[in-house]
């Protein structure tokens, strides 16, 4: 013997935007090649390249408005607003 399942319509309950708030750009210093080509694989906005210098990084995250992605924990301080420190992670390290 078995109980019997109700199917319940949750449709009502879900409340998924058809477009997003905002569409998420980020900016990857010269450590986190793997991770900015897996953003971009992901279909992330992600600029990546090994020769940015960290002035060049931040003219790109203010003006473009881009989230900077760094392991350097001292750049992540100092843009605080506008840099998330990503620590290490071996499946990234290729």
């Amino acid at each position: 013997m078995y109980p019997t399942f109700e199917a319940f319509d949750v449709t009502p309950l879900l409340r998924l935007r058809s477009q997003p708030l905002r569409v998420s750009r980020f900016v990857a210093d010269a450590h986190l090649g793997g991770l900015a080509h897996l953003l971009r694989m992901m279909g992330f906005d992600t600029l990546y390249d090994n020769a940015f210098a960290d002035d060049e990084i931040e003219r790109l995250a203010r003006s473009e408005h881009r989230i900077v992605l760094t392991r350097d924990r001292g750049a992540a301080q100092a843009q605080r607003r506008h840099a998330r420190h990503v620590r290490a992670c071996p499946a990234l390290d290729r």
